[in-house]
């Protein structure tokens, strides 16, 4: 994914269907997925009027007889014409837009439509502290923005990572240390931040040549709606946008964490280059560390091909006058210098020649010492790819004698709750892609309250064997009987059904390829969407394999 452009897109509102489920618990239903929330929630997600007819609507007979409650037509209307292109967030978005409603007066806001991206004035996010100097009604204004901070920005801060008002540090620091970038977008309520969060400080120890910006959309968002004109919140905002989506373009609220590269252009000033690596969700370690020296061995090349003196701080404003010497006038009393100069006395010349010989020897001491040093270097290089090379051979050896032992063959394909572990184990040992879907079993409305999972069991469930038997091991899952088997699903918990597919890695961790699917939209659709992503984690196995 590379870096995008600064274009703001705008957001289709997707239709939520509310309705009891049990104390305290509501039914949050879209034409795509269905998930429980809080009534606390669904009191922030609604209008005070529309919560209020909510409560009403509770009491009613259509409650009573299992009909949906939504503010935007009569209540009764059932859900219906479900399609994967459709799903949102709609009370995220309506949070969003709730706060540009608010009045504000931008008049005393500084300079914050022409900064850019990277932070080249530097943009206050909320909280922030005014500059010193301003008026007495910016003074104001700054005690009423200068709150306490949350616990989750406090949580951010202690991560370790820079945030979006510190981008221009961000990347000047990865470059001084020519070192990589990690920029991670998430937010309090994005499935995988938090536990990302709590893993920072161990990731930068790791990984010493990245440096990590934390970019916290919801923050993004309130300064936007505060100043809609905020060019380089419009650009921030745009690229998250752009950034959490999934190869079929369709939006993905999980944590998303961009390795880039940094460069600098003729001037020093140092930005983006390009984006070496992207990762989903809090299990990053892996792939991280062999990502981040890519991208800090890219931004050495870079510095190192710009031929620059970099500093890092803003160049004068004022470029120095230049000065000519003048010609130095010749006194009366000075004469040309023509005299031969007088030819060294032997002793002179002894003492000469032996700082001459002393500097000789010291520079090849010099040398032999570098080309010493060159040569441990190379050896220990060479050790080192030996050790792997013998270590990879052992690996071999160990694989084939494990393969030789007799085994009991399991030929199933589709595993379901509490079977979870088999499945990875067959899948690493066989080396085949895994299929999992998760979802609420049955077809019965009164039982299933989930319409996409009933009908992915009727038109699906039974196919799964034939499909993709001798192609994959299939995962099938429900939410409400195996709360330990989700625990090996990434990006799950979540609405269902969620389904996807990848690889086991060498740690028996599974890992997804080509993004997740939230619904479904058919038989056909949902088998060549897995077909795809079974040769996508076929070559993931390929590599690991090597």
């Amino acid at each position: 994914m590379g870096q995008q452009t600064l274009d703001r897109p705008t957001a289709d509102v997707e239709e939520h269907k509310y309705r009891p489920d049990g104390p305290n618990k509501v039914q949050d239903c879209t034409d795509n997925s269905c998930g429980t929330i809080d009534r606390a929630q669904l009191d922030k997600v609604l209008s005070p009027r529309d919560y209020e007819n909510y409560q009403k609507y509770e009491k009613s007979e259509a409650a009573k007889n299992g009909e949906y409650f939504h503010p935007e037509s009569s209540v009764g209307k059932m859900m219906n014409n479900f399609s994967i292109d459709d799903f949102g967030y709609k009370g995220k978005l309506a949070d969003s837009s709730d706060a540009q409603d608010q009045p504000k007066d931008s008049a005393t806001k500084e300079g914050s439509q022409d900064s850019n991206l990277f932070g080249d004035k530097r943009n206050d996010i909320p909280g922030d502290k005014k500059q010193d100097g301003a008026s007495d009604n910016t003074k104001e204004e700054a005690k009423v923005d200068d709150k306490p901070k949350s616990e989750w920005d406090k949580k951010i801060e202690a991560s370790g990572a820079f945030t979006v008002g510190q981008a221009k540090d961000a990347y000047n620091a990865a470059a001084a240390d020519k070192n990589g970038i990690a920029i991670i977008i998430g937010s309090k309520d994005t499935p995988g931040s938090k536990e990302l969060l709590d893993k920072l400080p161990e990731l930068q120890k790791e990984n010493p040549n990245l440096k990590f910006m934390f970019v916290d959309k919801d923050a993004v968002a309130q300064k936007l709606a505060e100043n809609p004109n905020d060019k380089s919140m419009q650009n921030w905002d745009k690229w998250i946008k752009d950034s959490q989506k999934d190869c079929n373009g369709q939006p993905i609220d999980l944590a998303f964490t961009s390795v880039q590269s940094v460069k600098a252009d003729e001037n020093g000033k140092v930005g983006p280059d390009k984006v070496t690596s992207t990762h989903w969700t809090a299990d990053i370690n892996a792939g991280l560390q062999d990502q981040g020296r890519y991208a800090a061995d890219a931004t050495a090349r870079n510095l190192a091909n710009a031929n620059l003196k970099l500093d890092f701080t803003p160049p004068a404003n004022v470029p120095k006058a230049e000065t000519k010497e003048e010609p130095r006038k010749e006194q009366a009393s000075e004469k040309p210098n023509t005299e031969v100069p007088k030819e060294e006395t032997p002793f002179l010349k002894d003492e000469k020649e032996q700082i001459d010989n002393k500097a000789k020897e010291e520079q090849a001491a010099k040398d032999a010492q570098a080309a010493k040093d060159a040569q441990a270097a190379k050896d220990a290089q060479a050790r080192d790819a030996q050790a792997a090379k013998d270590a990879q051979a052992r690996e071999a050896a160990e694989r084939k004698l494990e393969e030789q032992k007799p085994k009991e063959v399991d030929t199933r394909t589709v595993f379901k709750e509490g079977h979870v572990n088999e499945a990875l184990a067959k899948a690493k040992a066989e080396g085949r892609p895994v299929i999992f879907e998760v979802g609420i079993s049955g077809t019965d409305p009164r039982q299933n309250h989930c319409g996409p999972c009933r009908d992915f069991n009727s038109q699906m469930e039974h196919r799964l064997e034939q499909t993709f038997k001798d192609k994959a091991v299939v995962i099938k899952i429900d939410p409400n009987k195996d709360a330990a088997g989700l625990s090996a699903i990434p990006g799950y918990p979540g609405r269902v059904p969620y389904s996807g597919a990848g690889y086991v890695d060498n740690q028996g961790r599974l890992q997804t390829v080509g993004g997740t699917l939230l619904g479904f939209a058919g038989a056909d659709s949902w088998t060549n969407s897995m077909n795809q992503k079974i040769e996508q984690a076929k070559e993931q196995i390929r590599r690991q394999q090597r």
